[in-house]
């Protein structure tokens, strides 16, 4: 008998995002398929010279990687730090824990991506200085899903009371 909360990895559809020259990855979502509710989980797979996600760092939720296999550079603020099958990242939620992670390798970078699973979110991209708002998101099938998902650039801090 197979239970709903139990699967294996080669059971679950796998999605590839690529942009531009920089970002590519495969990424199977764990969690929904078993059941999960407030934890996601996701196993990625980054090709050698590229990075997953731009550089990031959530308000809303936590993220935490375990890598499985492969070499690369995590970056968190301004820090790089090599890593390797092996080592666990935490991030906290706050600007301060903004992180991305660059498979330097030569063979694929191959990690647990481990996260909160909280629908409404603040993610900040100190790179490209842009602000995504997020809420209502069903955390399982991603951001995307939101029906409040907005993407900012340099916004300009207003007053509370502007217009009203």
């Amino acid at each position: 008998m197979v239970r709903k909360s139990i699967r294996n990895l080669d059971e679950i559809e796998a999605v590839n995002n690529t942009a531009g020259e920089k970002f590519a990855l495969t990424r199977k979502r764990l969690a929904a398929p078993t059941g999960g509710k407030e934890i996601g989980c996701s196993w990625f797979e980054v090709p050698p010279g590229k990075t997953a996600f731009p550089h990031h760092a959530h308000y809303g939720n936590e993220e935490a990687f375990f890598i499985l296999s492969g070499r690369g550079v995590c970056r968190i603020g301004d820090e790089r730090f090599e890593i390797s099958a092996g080592d666990y990242i935490a991030c906290p939620a706050g600007e301060e824990n903004s992180h991305s992670i660059h498979n330097t390798g030569e063979e694929s970078l191959r990690y647990l991506g481990i996260s909160t699973a909280h629908a409404t979110d603040v993610i900040v991209y100190p790179d490209s200085q842009k602000i995504a708002v997020i809420g209502g998101a069903d955390m399982h099938k991603g951001l995307k899903s939101a029906p409040l998902s907005k993407m900012f650039k340099n916004p300009v801090n207003v007053d509370y009371y502007l217009d009203e």
